[in-house]
Order: C-alpha cells, then structure tokens, then sequence
C-alpha cells in the first residue's frame, strides 16, 4: 500500500512529502533542481524534528494520509501535468503546510511588502529553531508585529478622517 504505479513508474506515497506511510523512524528530504530548494529543505528539516520529537498533529488513521497524498497527487497531475513532484514552479505552498503543522508564523518578515514583494532570503527562516523551542516550552507561538495590509488601509483611512475632522 505504501507504493503506486502510474505509466509503469514507482512513486511513494510520502506524508507531507517526507514521511513513509506506516514506516516509523524514517525521513526523507531531497528534491531534484528548485528555485526554492533550500527554504524546502531548511523548513522540512524543522518539520521533521517536530515529527520525531512528537510535537505534530497528524491525522488519526492510515486512511486519512493515503486520502491526503491521494489528493495532492491529482492536484500536482492536474496543474502540472505530471506524476511525480515539482518543486521547480510549486514551493512556496509546502513552506505554508510545514509551517503551519508546526504552529509557526507563516509571515516571515515585518511588512506586507517585503513579504509578497521581496526576496526568499536565509533571514527569514534563521528564527525557527528558536520559535519552535518557544512553542515546546510555552506551548504559545511566538508573536512579532506584522505591518499587514489590512493595517496599512486603515491607517491611511484614519489619517483622511483626521485630516477631513480637524483641517478642513
């Protein structure tokens, strides 16, 4: 049950793209040519320690990983057109499903800006040994002040009001 065929290639079902179904004590990280290889690599890194040091929610049954690596296979067939994974064009999503099982801030820097706009840079992910080892000791996730779009709208609608009520 662990491996499927498809147009006569062996692919492994892998848990979050690392895990072996029903074989514990093992991992594996190692992707072939990725623009995000690295980020991929630092986090699930991260994810895999988590995993082994048993700090991650994973679903209850056998059934439930197969029904999710069944369904990240046929997304991957239906966007990519291919089988096996692509990393090269699809890398950002798997930093956000890693960082998310572990509970980590998926905004990396301190704007909106820098964080949509900017460059994947080691900065970002140089915090995450420390995050985690705050979330095993507090059991509460780090928090650091994020300057959102959503902030930025509403304090240029709070300037306006100020401007409209005292200087007109």
């Amino acid at each position: 049950m662990g491996l499927t065929t498809s147009n006569g290639n062996i692919e492994f079902n892998l848990y979050r793209r690392v895990i072996p179904v029903g074989i514990p004590n093992i991992a594996f990280i190692g992707f072939t040519a990725s623009v995000g290889l690295w980020t991929i690599i630092e986090v699930a890194s991260h994810w895999i320690s988590n995993y082994f040091l048993k700090r991650l929610k994973l679903p209850y049954s056998q059934e439930q990983i197969y029904e999710e690596i069944k369904t990240h296979n046929k997304f991957i067939l239906e966007i990519f057109n291919r089988h096996e994974y692509d990393y090269r064009y699809y890398w950002a999503a798997p930093l956000e499903i890693y960082l998310n099982d572990m509970g980590l801030e998926l905004h990396r820097t301190s704007n909106w800006i820098s964080e949509y706009f900017g460059i994947y840079r080691p900065e970002r992910l140089k915090g995450l040994h420390d995050e985690r080892r705050i979330i095993a000791e507090t059991g509460h996730r780090p928090r650091h002040f994020y300057f959102s779009f959503t902030l930025n709208i509403f304090l240029i609608l709070l300037l306006i009001c100020i401007y409209l009520f005292f200087f007109k």
